[in-house]
């Protein structure tokens, strides 16, 4: 018999289960160099079970299965190196006839893993996927906790291994109690190692995204430097062509330098001249343009400007000739008053009267 513990962990299904089990999907805590040592062995699909558990239900109760209802289950079972599917079919035909489980897959995991300090330390288990569904009365079996204790006994038997002591044990000492402890924590964590995962994949998976970005900005970079290396390439050999040409030029004209050769020559140099100097003027000419474009422009803005200020000096006029108008009818005003004040103080007759004394 094996020294190494077994137990099995009894969970509801997954809906990524068979895509984990059958390796349908990467993972990152997985060697593929030891994926030759799984094996699986099927005769039905979690989701036919799924449905005829539901048909069953409905035809036995006469209502729907309820959402929380878990009629197939996934047990986690830690086996050892050596372990083989026709062992674990053993388990399961014990449970059938003994509790009425049906074991419908198994699958063995001994890909799976960690690293610690560069050692590889494996996490050898199994999953028995099962249908917990009592054909008889359309509702899932109950076991009792002394049936699940009954249980890890016959796996530990089954499979030639320890079984986990149980906690309820009184003759264990307080070492022995934490070392029983320790190692059941170690089975559970290795049986919910793939659980901590879920998250990480995610990771990884986004993780994978940006890289497949990356590299598709550097292949589209890679394709862009091989262009130019291109062009490159071809850039020398067009160089060679013009230096050959040029020295075939160099050799005709030496061959043929006669006089006739030499006018047409010269006049061609004459014409060259004459077209850089009319590019020249034609510089020249197109700079003085724009400064008298610039000119005139400045000249519209003064203009713009001095019209401007004539309407200030026509309103400012205006105003002017408003306001003498307004002293104008003051004064008339004031002269007026004036008069009718000279009036009041020497009225007519006052004078009279005064002669008549």
């Amino acid at each position: 018999m094996s020294e190494k513990e077994t137990c099995i962990h009894i969970e509801p299904i997954k809906s990524d289960s068979e895509q984990h089990n059958k390796r349908l999907k990467k993972l990152d805590y997985v060697r593929e160099d030891l994926q030759h040592l799984n094996e699986s062995w099927e005769i039905d699909s979690i989701s036919n079970r799924l449905e005829e558990a539901k048909k069953v239900c409905k035809e036995k109760t006469g209502r729907k299965m309820q959402s929380k209802a878990a009629p197939i289950r996934d047990g986690v079972v830690v086996i050892k190196e050596d372990t083989t599917i026709e062992e674990l079919k053993n388990f399961a035909k014990i449970l059938e006839d003994k509790w009425g489980i049906k074991c419908f897959q198994i699958h063995t995991h001994k890909d799976e893993g960690y690293k610690n300090a560069k050692v590889w330390t494996p996490n050898l288990h199994a999953h028995m996927i099962f249908d917990w569904t009592n054909y008889k009365t359309g509702k899932s079996i109950k076991l009792s906790r002394g049936q699940y204790a009954e249980m890890q006994t016959i796996l530990a038997k089954t499979l030639g291994m320890k079984r986990g002591q149980s906690s309820d044990k009184k003759h264990l000492n307080a070492l022995q109690f934490k070392v029983q402890e320790e190692e059941k924590r170690l089975a559970e964590l290795y049986v919910k190692l793939e659980k901590g995962y879920d998250d990480y994949d995610q990771m990884i998976l986004e993780t994978e995204n940006l890289v497949i970005e990356k590299y598709k900005k550097n292949t589209e970079i890679s394709k862009l430097e091989m262009r130019i290396s291109e062009l490159e390439g071809k850039k020398q050999p067009l160089e060679d062509e013009i230096n050959n040409l040029s020295s075939e030029l160099s050799e005709l004209h030496q061959k043929y330098a006669d006089s006739r050769f030499d006018k047409k020559y010269q006049d061609m140099q004459i014409i060259q001249n004459e077209l850089l100097l009319f590019e020249r003027e034609k510089k020249a000419l197109q700079n003085k343009i724009t400064e008298l474009s610039q000119i005139s422009e400045k000249a519209e803005e003064l203009k713009a400007e001095l019209e401007k200020e004539v309407e200030n000096l026509k309103l400012n006029l205006k105003a002017y000739k408003n306001t003498e108008k307004v002293l104008e009818t003051l004064k008339n005003e004031r002269m007026k008053i004036v008069e009718e004040q000279k009036k009041k103080i020497n009225p007519p007759g006052r004078q009279n009267r005064g002669m008549k004394i």
